[in-house]
């Protein structure tokens, strides 16, 4: 479960990014509409919703930490390319990026949740899971907020895709970690 509310965490910092202030650069930079902001903002969206069934079932079949591992890197890439494009079309693109890299990975992590949650009960594990992404929900704007006054909006979701980038070798480690302890308290005593 460690490794799994952590990526949650560090999931949320690309995720605010976009959903906050997609619509400060979209407005500022890019002089779009509030229409063309919704549309994107849709696309990432639904894009994601539309795609967790799917990857729900490819998690099902599939190593899982790969798949959350797979997730991020899109949600990265997609996330630092945001304020290096001003075209709609690509942007737009970027966006489904986001949606589906988020559905391949958020549906792993509930995987495992569920798989969790019979050894340490349904509602503690979905608890638990939800409250760090009510955390991570609030805490990345905050900083953001603070950054974008001294750094600007490009500087944004630059750090958040590095973020994204650099806390998959902490997840990684914590996934072999909690190997290595399932592989130890499986062994007879």
């Amino acid at each position: 479960m460690q490794a799994i509310l952590f990526f949650r965490f560090a999931n949320c910092f690309p995720y605010s990014a976009f959903m906050v202030f997609l619509p400060v650069i979209a407005a500022v930079q890019y002089r779009f509409s509030t229409t063309l902001i919704g549309l994107i903002i849709a696309i990432e969206v639904l894009s994601m919703g539309i795609s967790q069934g799917y990857f729900g079932r490819i998690a099902d079949r599939f190593r899982k930490s790969y798949l959350i591992v797979s997730g991020t890197l899109l949600v990265s890439v997609a996330t630092l390319a945001l304020p290096f494009v001003d075209n709609l079309i690509i942007i737009a693109l970027l966006a489904l990026a986001l949606g589906i890299g988020n559905a391949i990975a958020i549906s792993a992590a509930t995987a495992v949740v569920a798989i969790d949650g019979r050894e340490l009960g349904q509602g503690a594990v979905m608890g638990a899971f939800n409250t760090v992404v009510s955390i991570g929900i609030v805490i990345p704007p905050l900083i953001f907020g603070a950054l974008l006054v001294v750094y600007g909006v490009d500087a944004i979701f630059i750090i958040a895709g590095i973020v994204s980038l650099l806390t998959l070798a902490p997840f990684w480690w914590l996934v072999l970690r909690s190997k290595k302890l399932t592989a130890r308290a499986a062994l007879p005593a």
